[in-house]
């Protein structure tokens, strides 16, 4: 019975031997993951902000035009236009969420007054009027479509939306003066501005509006658009 129980065990060990000497024969290959590129268009690499536009601090959008013809600069003027059109939608957006706000805490608020401030305060943010960086990248795909990344420092998007809050007053007085003062004074702390109601005249608007203006694009350069 010794004998037999001997045999087993060393039968078991020659078993566990081989299956260790095999394992130690065989080497461990690491999986390798190809790595994806960051951002592809029309199956090449592309700049990462063409996926991605966000930005600290800022706000941003893409412009995009197909290139027709020869005129670049054409296209570039086009593309940049509808980037300036995506930021302005992004503005309308927060003024949209602020005049929700006033009207989620204003027991008074009514939605027609509401909606009519609104459009007062939309009708006064103009695309073409927004500061932008001063330097802006593009990128042109093989089939000819061009990417521009607009960006709007939040410095100067936050005074520009003040800008529009105020010049509505001006431009269009009847609308604000539907609202009670204690109202207009919920309204000034949610735009961050303050209306001076008996004293801001139809002269000192166009003055507001002034300090804002900026020069359009150049047919050469995207991005050269500075403060006057």
């Amino acid at each position: 019975m010794t004998h037999v129980k001997k045999r087993i065990y060393f039968a078991t060990s020659a078993i566990l031997l081989a299956l260790l000497s095999g394992c130690a024969s065989k080497t461990v290959t690491p999986l390798v993951t190809k790595a994806k590129a960051e951002c592809m268009q029309e199956g090449i690499n592309a700049p990462s902000w063409i996926c991605k536009p966000e930005v600290i601090d800022g706000y941003a959008s893409l412009g995009i035009a197909q290139k027709n013809g020869a005129d670049s600069a054409q296209t570039i003027r086009v593309a940049l236009q509808n980037g300036r059109i995506e930021i302005v939608k992004q503005m309308q957006l927060q003024v949209r969420e602020k005049l929700n706000n006033f009207a989620n805490t204003s027991k008074e608020s009514n939605k027609e007054k509401v909606d009519n401030l609104y459009i007062s305060i939309i009708n006064e943010i103009k695309s073409r009027d927004l500061h932008l960086e001063e330097k802006l990248q593009s990128w042109t795909t093989p089939s000819g479509i061009v990417y521009i990344h607009v960006i709007a420092p939040k410095s100067n998007f936050d005074a520009y939306l003040k800008r529009a809050v105020k010049l509505s007053y001006v431009n269009h007085k009847s609308t604000w003066l539907r609202f009670q003062s204690k109202q207009i004074t919920n309204l000034e702390k949610e735009f961050g501005v303050i209306i001076p109601i008996e004293q801001i005249t139809k002269g000192q608007g166009v003055e507001i509006a002034e300090q804002f203006k900026v020069e359009i694009v150049s047919n050469t350069m995207v991005g050269r658009n500075r403060k006057k």
